[in-house]
């Protein structure tokens, strides 16, 4: 057998008793759960917020337009397509239903005796 061949075959070996794959593949599948969750809240705000946006985007590029005399117009309107576009396409990524967040007010104990 071969040096090289005898190192391979201790690195797998190394590499099985580790669980190496196991891991990788634990990890993975956190990482999927945490952007799965964070395109969810994304695509929920922009699903919420889109009309904020849009109103935003109208009373930017009208003050834009304003200052610069319109120079800047047609840069302007390839921005704010693209923004408007990209918080659209967010939103389609909300839950069907977004989970409610309930807000307790905080409640004095009554008196103890």
């Amino acid at each position: 057998m071969s040096e090289s061949t005898n190192i391979a075959d201790k690195l797998k070996q190394t590499i099985d008793e580790l669980e190496i794959d196991r891991h990788v593949n634990d990890f993975v599948v956190q990482i999927e759960t945490v952007f799965s969750a964070a395109r969810d809240k994304v695509g929920a705000l922009a699903a919420e917020r889109g009309d904020e946006v849009e109103s935003f985007l109208d009373k930017m590029s009208t003050t834009i337009d304003e200052r610069t005399e319109g120079r800047y117009a047609g840069q302007v309107g390839k921005v704010r397509d693209t923004v408007s576009t990209t918080v659209a396409r967010l939103a389609e990524h909300a839950p069907a239903e977004a989970p409610k967040v309930w807000q307790v007010d905080e409640v004095e104990a009554p008196p103890t005796d």
